[in-house]
């Protein structure tokens, strides 16, 4: 059974992300935003780097490899570059990082900040991990919004 971190993992998005997943278990967040402490005395929450800091994904790599998550799902918009550029590195350690590769990113629509009302799916190479159909190409990976009145899916981030 696959261990997932998401990041951002205070703000709603990430929430509605991991219980859409529906297995707390193999569910953890990270933030580099401040954690109230009655959410790290759970034990599912970390304290990474912004995704501008030049130690960010180093030290995000240390943190899954630390704690046993297979899947990085960044949400953050400072994460995106960094994490694209980096997949390889994740990859070699066998952590699959949920986010196009960098050679796509420009050709994508975004969403900044969905609301509560957007359907979202996260998706591993066009392979809905929440079980709804596929929306987008086999060759992408991350969160997607799907907006009504709007063709096609978005890639979703936050931005501070």
């Amino acid at each position: 059974m696959e261990r997932i971190l998401i990041t951002y993992g205070t703000r709603p998005l990430g929430q509605r992300l991991g219980r859409l997943l529906d297995e707390p278990e193999r569910i953890g967040y990270g933030s580099c935003e401040a954690i109230p402490q009655f959410m790290m005395g759970t034990g599912k929450y970390l304290s990474i780097p912004h995704g501008e800091s030049p130690a960010y994904l180093h030290e995000v790599l240390k943190s899954c490899l630390d704690h046993h998550y297979d899947v990085l799902v960044p949400l953050g918009k400072a994460e995106v570059g960094p994490l694209a550029a980096g997949k390889q590195l994740f990859a070699e350690y066998g952590i699959r990082v949920l986010i196009p590769d960098i050679s796509l990113l420009e050709e994508l629509s975004v969403l900044e900040n969905p609301g509560a009302g957007i359907t979202i799916d996260l998706v591993s190479e066009g392979v809905s991990l929440l079980g709804q159909p596929p929306a987008v190409p086999p060759e992408l990976s991350g969160v997607f919004a799907f907006q009504p009145d709007v063709p096609g899916a978005a890639l979703c981030y936050l931005t501070d």
